[in-house]
């Protein structure tokens, strides 16, 4: 007799030969790879373009103080903004090339994934499910002994997912109401204090009152 695996344990296989899978693992590290390249290539591309615009900045002032105020010298921060321009250009070619390498060296390796997933059985769920935290989610289910197939636990996943909103709503619901109760003690407090300050003042108003009533019959 033929051995039929339970949805729970084709699921279990099913992540274990696709993310657990050296191709995963390399299109991984390609992509992170490939992602802290173009990080570098923009901010160097960032800084060519601000050196291009103080080159621009520094003819421009050049012209002006040359002609204005006659300081001869001063275009010498041209060849000063050239030189460090040379050195960008030069940098950024470097990282932009590298990145050009990194983006193919990504491609390669997320198309030997991509063929791995073609070639390999999917579970009986939808493809957009098949990711890999969305199917340790549906492996918890299945170890909790809670469903047996993928059907239940995809509906036991939805009830969890709209329990954990209801209990979300409720509190927040209960953050709201603590909050207001604390902004109304916090009012009647200040409230308590402004008609204890009031009652103060008007005692004081009123025996300094009596003792100048006091002091012109006298």
């Amino acid at each position: 007799m033929e051995y039929q695996m339970t949805d729970s344990q084709k699921l279990k296989n099913y992540y274990s030969t696709i993310y657990e899978s050296v191709e995963y693992n390399d299109y991984i590290m390609a992509e992170k790879r490939k992602t802290q390249q173009m990080k570098n290539a923009s901010k160097l591309g960032n800084v060519v373009d601000f050196l291009i615009k103080m080159l621009v900045a520094s003819i421009y002032l050049s012209i002006v103080f040359v002609f204005k105020y006659h300081y001869i010298y001063f275009p010498i921060v041209i060849f000063i903004s050239v030189f460090f321009l040379i050195i960008s250009v030069r940098s950024y070619r470097r990282e932009e090339k590298s990145f050009n390498l990194l983006t193919q060296v990504f491609n390669e390796k997320q198309q030997l994934f991509n063929d791995l997933i073609n070639r390999t059985e999917k579970p009986a769920m939808p493809e957009d499910k098949l990711n890999p935290d969305f199917i340790k989610t549906i492996i918890a289910v299945f170890d909790s002994g809670r469903a047996d197939t993928f059907k239940e636990a995809l509906q036991i996943h939805e009830q969890d997912c709209q329990h954990r909103e209801l209990v979300a709503y409720q509190n927040s619901l209960i953050a709201a109401a603590n909050a207001a109760r604390n902004a109304a003690d916090e009012a009647n407090a200040r409230a308590a204090k402004a008609k204890k300050e009031a009652d103060y003042q008007r005692r004081e108003a009123e025996y300094w009152r009596q003792e100048e009533w006091y002091r012109r019959n006298r």
